[in-house]
C-alpha cells in the first residue's frame, strides 16, 4: 500500500531497491484525559514524515529500514519518531 508521497523502484543487475518518501498533514487529532476518560477539546495539528527503503538480498530475502516522525503542535508541542529495520523472506 502506497500512501501519498513519492516512491521509486530501482532495479540493478544484482538487486531491486524500493525507495519511498512521503510528507502528509495530520488533519486532526484529539486527546483523552486518562484519569477520567473525558475527551478534551484540544486539537493538535502537524505533519507526518516517512522514509522507507527496501532492498533485495537475493531472490527470496530482503532487508528494509523505516523512519517515521509525527511533529505535532497544539496545547503542547511534541514529536514522535519511530525507527525500524528488519529482514523478510518470500514464500
Amino acid at each position: 500500500m502506497i500512501e501519498d508521497g513519492y516512491f521509486k523502484v530501482f532495479i540493478t543487475a544484482e538487486r531491486e531497491i524500493l525507495l519511498r518518501f512521503s510528507v502528509s498533514p495530520i488533519l486532526s487529532s484529539q486527546r483523552l484525559n486518562y484519569t477520567t476518560g473525558e475527551e478534551l477539546n484540544e486539537a493538535f495539528s502537524g505533519y507526518k514524515y516517512l522514509i522507507y527503503i527496501k532492498t533485495s538480498i537475493n531472490e527470496k530475502c530482503y532487508f528494509h529500514v523505516l523512519y517515521k516522525q509525527h511533529s505535532m503542535t497544539g496545547p503542547s508541542d511534541f514529536s514522535v519518531s519511530r525507527v525500524g529495520m528488519g529482514f523478510g523472506h518470500k514464500l
